[in-house]
């Protein structure tokens, strides 16, 4: 070897060319690119299975309020018939105690009507002397 070239040291890089440093970068860059790919993959899969997990809880809550929904209706049905059942008996006790009244009030009609007729019968009767 020449004497008066230096020997180039293994701890210090020799100065790159232009092409060098590109190619370094573009393989710093692509190295980089693989990994965020590979970061996403998995922030996708995560999303996904928590997009599964809440639909699963979303599905298990609409259900159970679907199950609450339909015992209060059934619970409100079941008291609004019981409710009709209770007017119904009411009213038909009303109308067979308005049925009892009317009935006397006719009775009493009747007995006036008889007695006012049978009064009249007696004035002409009188009247005619015949009684």
């Amino acid at each position: 070897m020449n004497s008066n070239t230096p020997i180039p040291q293994l701890d210090k890089p020799h100065p790159a060319t232009e092409a060098e440093k590109t190619e370094a970068r573009l393989t710093r860059l692509e190295t980089t690119m693989e990994q965020l790919v590979k970061v996403i993959d998995q922030m996708q899969l995560d999303m996904r299975e928590g997009f599964r997990n809440g639909n699963a809880r979303l599905d298990a809550a609409v259900t159970d309020l679907r199950t609450e929904l339909h015992s209060s209706i059934d619970g409100l049905r079941t008291e609004l018939h019981s409710s009709i059942a209770e007017m119904r008996t009411e009213h038909r006790s009303e109308m067979q105690e308005m049925r009892r009244e009317m009935a006397t009030n006719m009775r009493w009609l009747l007995g006036i009507v008889f007695a006012s007729f049978m009064s009249l019968l007696a004035m002409v009767a009188r009247i005619n002397n015949l009684l």
